[in-house]
């Protein structure tokens, strides 16, 4: 599991060593780090202690706190200006390097957001009521997970990474050629299939290490302002000023 500082926690962790599911976090800001201590591993690499905290959350039972152990053992490491937090303890199996390495990964959770709000067109929901919008929010996360099973099924046909076949590209060509499955029969469709499928493997995402991207909002603002009351009340609202300036 790769995650940003927000979910390192002392109960997080324990939940997956107990599944056996190792973690790699960039630690918490609030908790400080101090690589004189811990037994050390190498430059800015060291195996800590982590205490379980006496105050126990509101969303924990009893029962669970009791269970938790009073303590964890985990490694801390400084890489690429970070510090990060894992369970990957010996560093003849996982180096420092590596770890660095593998917590740069967690950006593609940033990408895949952005498959699903821009590409998807999920950045404005444009149901009204909670229920509605849960509804919306659904329906976008059912038919990206639909177009990632057709990526993940090429990538195991082609023998290639589901993650160098283009998001983009695929949503193109299933709109391309679904309209070719409509009238044809069972064997036909199985052929444009391997055709849709060699379509999607042809088009591969460049590796680019070390990508960045400003947090700024690219659509431009409307010089217009808001919509805060039923369009009939602000029809009625220009009748009224129309039929005024024409009087006076």
């Amino acid at each position: 599991m790769l995650a940003d500082c927000y979910y390192c926690s002392y109960w997080l962790l324990v939940a997956l060593i107990t599944k056996g599911v190792d973690g790699v976090f960039q630690r918490h800001t609030l908790r400080k780090s101090d690589f004189r201590r811990g037994i050390r591993l190498g430059a800015r690499d060291h195996i800590i202690i982590w205490k379980k905290p006496i105050q126990r959350p509101k969303w924990m039972s009893k029962a669970t706190y009791k269970k938790i152990p009073a303590e964890i053992k985990l490694r801390e490491v400084k890489v690429k200006g970070k510090i990060l937090i894992t369970t990957f303890l010996n560093p003849k199996e996982v180096s420092k390097k590596a770890i660095g390495d593998l917590y740069l990964k967690r950006w593609l959770i940033e990408v895949d957001f952005r498959a699903i709000k821009t590409v998807m067109q999920m950045d404005i929901l444009r149901c009204k009521s909670p229920e509605m919008v849960e509804k919306e929010i659904a329906v976008h996360l059912l038919g990206y997970n639909l177009i990632r099973t057709v990526m993940a099924e090429t990538a195991a046909q082609w023998k290639i990474f589901p993650r160098d076949v283009s998001f983009k590209t695929t949503i193109q060509l299933l709109n391309a050629f679904r309209g070719r499955g409509l009238l044809n029969s069972e064997i036909k469709i199985r052929e444009i299939l391997e055709e849709l499928f060699r379509a999607i493997a042809r088009n591969r995402v460049n590796d680019r290490p070390g990508r960045v991207e400003p947090r700024v909002v690219k659509r431009r603002k409307s010089k217009y302002s808001l919509m805060m009351k039923p369009r009939q009340i602000l029809k009625e609202k220009l009748v009224k000023m129309a039929s005024s300036c024409s009087l006076n």
